[in-house]
């Protein structure tokens, strides 16, 4: 990443953090199927958020930081960068199923299904989104505690911020399929996992083959980087607010 980044006077606690949040403990408990049906659901309400409020922020911040039309560089950039868009929100890249382009939402819907037998909570909780909006709905819904909505509360306030939601963006991509190697090693045989099971595999791939999603947010923040004037405290406030990110989501997995 940028030098201009890695200098940055918090970078020492998010790289701390980032280890944190990929060997999570709940991870090495997966075994038991009690606690790997909630990391489903975790995972659920996790992907959830990123559909529809970390992408959509990145991709308003991309789109926001263009002033002039782009040149051969700067567009190859950016089309990874698009790639990487369609690749998490309007997509079928992990069941890979006829007549699927849906967010990775949906493919965790399926698992959640799997595991519990029905849609009947994420059905209700998208429900209740479309009658009563999201701050509201997550009040009344059995997959969301205080901890998920601590988060889904921070990310919002985050991703206001252009780097730093090209930071978590990039954060997310290096630690959760980390994460999924993990819950892998350890989680249940039982087939009911299966499509869970499927579903980290494909991430795994997705996030970091050569010119995955991991290495496409890092090279779009070395872009942004070096093409704006950035001040040592804006990238400094950047990264705490980085730190404040995954400080909230760690607490969704205790």
């Amino acid at each position: 990443m940028n030098k201009v980044i890695t200098s940055s006077s918090g970078i020492r606690k998010l790289e701390k953090l980032r280890l944190d949040w990929s060997k999570a403990p709940i991870f090495y408990d997966t075994n038991d199927v009690e606690v790997a049906k909630r990391i489903v659901d975790i995972t659920l309400c996790h992907t959830y958020l990123f559909g529809s409020i970390t992408v959509p922020s990145y991709g308003r911040h991309i789109f926001g930081s263009i002033t002039t039309p782009q040149n051969d560089i700067e567009g190859r950039v950016l089309a990874s960068s698009l790639r990487f868009i369609t690749e998490e929100i309007c997509t079928d890249n992990v069941f890979e199923e006829e007549g699927e382009t849906h967010a990775h939402y949906f493919d965790l819907r399926k698992a959640y299904s799997q595991v519990h037998g029905n849609f009947d909570a994420p059905d209700q909780f998208m429900n209740a989104v479309a009658k009563i909006g999201f701050d509201q709905a997550v009040q009344q819904s059995e997959l969301w505690d205080d901890q998920m909505i601590a988060y889904a509360k921070t990310l919002k306030e985050v991703t206001k911020d252009p780097l730093a939601t090209f930071l978590i963006t990039a954060v997310s991509e290096d630690s959760i399929p980390e994460g999924y190697k993990t819950i892998l090693r350890n989680l249940n045989s039982d087939n009911r996992f299966d499509y869970f099971r499927t579903f980290m595999k494909r991430h795994i791939i997705l996030d970091q083959q050569r010119d995955g999603h991991g290495s496409v947010t890092v090279d779009w923040i070395n872009h942004y980087v070096g093409s704006h004037t950035l001040t040592e405290a804006n990238i400094s406030a950047a990264v705490e607010m980085t730190v404040d990110f995954i400080d909230k989501r760690l607490e969704t997995y205790r």
